[in-house]
């Protein structure tokens, strides 16, 4: 819930692949799988949290449309190299 949001990931994951080198796109997807995995560790508990203090699931699920709204706006302004080396 707290790491990149399902709905943004196959863009992320095209992105990565278009800024990143070839030689590099496997360490690059190897950190971008850590950065997931560690948010998926973190998501339940904090979401966990978030509802025993507040009683509901209101409070996460506007942290999730917050990121999600700060995200999409962040891969935009990501640049494309218009000519890249093989």
């Amino acid at each position: 819930m707290f790491a990149i949001p399902d709905a943004l990931q196959p863009m992320a994951h095209a992105l990565l692949n278009d800024v990143v080198d070839a030689a590099e796109r496997g360490a690059a997807f190897g950190l971008f799988n850590l950065v997931g995995e560690i948010g998926a560790v973190i998501s339940p508990a904090l979401g966990g949290t978030l509802f025993d203090h507040y009683g509901s699931w209101t409070h996460a699920v506007y942290i999730d449309g917050a990121l999600m709204l700060i995200s999409a706006p962040l891969y935009m302004l990501i640049r494309e190299h218009t000519a890249r080396a093989a």
